[in-house]
């Protein structure tokens, strides 16, 4: 934005950079922001969902492991 010269005002939802004509202002509908929350929303969702599946399967490798030296000792006893 910098390099644009533009000023973004997140509480009115707009932007406002020069061009050769003037100043234009750029301004978001309610929908629009509403549509992008949504979505952040469930990507956000999605990423937590994948975060836990990769937990849980480093957890399940763990078990495994610590299951199998359990095993071995046992049998060397």
């Amino acid at each position: 934005m910098r390099s644009l010269g533009a000023v973004g005002s997140t509480n009115h939802s707009m932007i406002k950079f020069p061009t050769s004509q003037g100043i234009m202002m750029m301004e978001t509908s309610k929908e629009a922001l509403w549509e992008c929350k949504q979505w952040d929303r469930m990507q956000s969702t999605m990423k937590e969902a994948q975060w836990r599946q990769r937990e849980e399967q480093i957890q399940g490798r763990m078990m495994r492991k610590m299951g199998k030296r359990f095993s071995g000792e046992s049998k060397q006893l």
